[in-house]
């Protein structure tokens, strides 16, 4: 009996007789159409490529490299951590899924698991930035009725903050509109506690708000600068920074400087 033309098609003659043709039609099987390193491959995080590192030797990650990936858990800090280091390297542009979780060693689903969408890791990311200056404070007991104790700590705060990353979500704002609201909203809050400190010790609303301006800038500044790879010392600014502070000691707004 005559074999359909369509059949015929997915046999080929071998020394066995005839086996099926592996080929890319619909209509065939999962099997011969996509080759076990074409899975793999497909299998990766989403943004990994074909030489990610975190496949094997071969190419493409190996059955306990996925099993492992599988089965590893990370937290959103972990994610926000890893986060805030590829801004740090590679800036906004370089931040995506693929590579975060390539650098956690998990798979994309770990990603949703957490989030939901990447909208709803950006909005968490920009929230845990955000709410990190309050709890480093609350750790330094700011504003407690000591005025060289709060500048010290407006000092050590600024001293601390991942500045690299920060150069990289500035740029971000001006790309994406839900990051630049979070931006403003961080500035004035660290407006705020500037203002309170250097209030504490110069006790003069004009000269306050002029100086707390003045801190304001020499950080973003310094961010930027810094993020184009001059060599720019922050301990030494923040020094002189304090000297102008005490500078205006109690004084008058009235007085000449």
């Amino acid at each position: 009996m005559a074999m359909p033309v369509a059949a015929a098609c997915s046999f080929v003659h071998c020394r066995e007789g005839f086996r099926p043709a592996p080929h890319t039609g619909r209509d065939t099987p999962l099997s011969f159409r996509e080759p076990a390193k074409a899975r793999a491959i497909r299998e990766l995080p989403r943004g990994a490529g074909v030489h990610s590192t975190a496949c094997g030797s071969r190419g493409y990650p190996t059955r306990t490299e996925r099993r492992s990936a599988m089965s590893r858990v990370v937290s959103k800090e972990q994610y926000f951590d890893t986060a805030l280091e590829v801004l740090a390297e590679l800036g906004f542009k370089g931040l995506n899924i693929g590579l975060l979780c390539r650098r956690l060693g998990v798979t994309s689903g770990s990603f949703y698991h957490h989030f939901g969408s990447w909208q709803g890791f950006v909005d968490a990311l920009l929230e845990h930035w955000e709410h990190r200056q309050v709890r480093i404070l609350r750790n330094m007991n700011f504003n407690q009725g000591n005025p060289d104790d709060d500048i010290r700590a407006m000092s050590d705060l600024a001293a601390g903050l991942h500045h690299a990353a920060e150069a990289a979500i500035r740029a971000w704002a001006a790309n994406d509109e839900s990051v630049n609201v979070a931006v403003k909203r961080v500035d004035e809050s660290r407006r705020r506690t500037v203002h309170k400190a250097i209030m504490g010790v110069v006790r003069d609303e004009d000269t306050t708000a002029a100086v707390t301006a003045l801190g304001m800038a020499m950080l973003i500044g310094y961010q930027q600068i810094a993020a184009g790879g001059q060599d720019l010392s922050l301990d030494r600014l923040l020094t002189q920074y304090a000297r102008l502070i005490y500078s205006y000691r109690r004084q008058p707004s009235s007085s000449s400087t």
